[in-house]
């Protein structure tokens, strides 16, 4: 007997169970591909987030450097603890592990020269000093109008 015979000689009823089997199960494989589809863009969202984290404190350093010419060990110590998990949210991306390394870094050194400043007598030194910190400034203005966008542009996939 062929698969077609069989079809056609069945009953009406059994039929009907075979195609309500069907559905249950496409139902089953329709939920789960959902389901992990769903998972997948709740990763995605939350990395976004913490990405855009980790971005708007960056921008804040900037923004505070340019706005009062130095920061405080308590400013960038909370920002450091804020973004402390950026290798991580970054491990694919080793330019923008490197950037915010560099941004730390001279805002560190911006406020050495700062404390340095301060208590420094010779006026040839305090003016040497002072054009090292306009440098740095300005690198921090950079930063802020273009090089902090251009980096993290790349890792802001759309969702």
């Amino acid at each position: 007997m062929s698969f077609w015979n069989a079809v056609f000689t069945m009953q009406l009823a059994d039929l009907l169970k075979i195609v309500g089997l069907l559905i249950v199960i496409l139902g089953i494989v329709l939920g789960f591909y959902k389901w992990k589809k769903s998972e997948s863009n709740k990763v995605k969202r939350e990395m976004f987030e913490k990405r855009k984290r980790i971005y708007e404190n960056l921008r804040a350093l900037i923004a505070y450097v340019l706005s009062k010419g130095d920061i405080s060990d308590e400013d960038l110590n909370k920002i450091s603890r804020d973004i402390r998990d950026y290798e991580i949210i970054f491990n694919q991306n080793k330019e923008i592990q490197k950037y915010i390394a560099t941004l730390l870094h001279r805002a560190r050194d911006l406020q050495f020269k700062n404390k340095k400043l301060k208590m420094e007598k010779s006026e040839k030194q305090r003016e040497q000093i002072l054009n090292d910190t306009g440098r740095d400034i300005e690198w921090f203005s950079k930063q802020l109008n273009e090089e902090a966008y251009k980096v993290f542009s790349t890792s802001f996939p759309s969702t």
